[in-house]
């Protein structure tokens, strides 16, 4: 989760050569969509669940990528939104 706050701040306030950070010529935010599903996350994955669902770490970074996903699939940077996201994930107590 870090490492997407690092990516949702710095796409947004500096921008991000998505290409060539990914020494592509084309389709660098396709190759991060991938590499995230590739790991386990699906795009808009627990979309249209209700707040209080979102009670655990695991859902809510499932949710939180599913949301990045969907947002470089659609040649987007992560929004804004994705750190408030994610201080909200830091909220959660770990499981024991």
């Amino acid at each position: 989760m870090g490492w997407l706050t690092t990516l949702t701040i710095d796409g947004g306030h500096i921008g991000v050569d998505w290409n060539a950070a990914a020494g592509l010529r084309g389709g660098g935010k396709e190759l991060v969509a991938v590499r995230l599903q590739a790991a386990g996350f699906r795009e808009n994955e627990h979309v249209g669940e209700k707040p209080e669902w979102f009670n655990s770490r695991p859902r809510m970074a499932q949710y939180i990528v599913g949301q990045v996903i969907n947002m470089l699939r659609h040649g987007m940077d992560p929004h804004p939104v994705t750190e408030r996201f994610i201080e909200q994930y830091f909220t959660i107590p770990r499981a024991s």
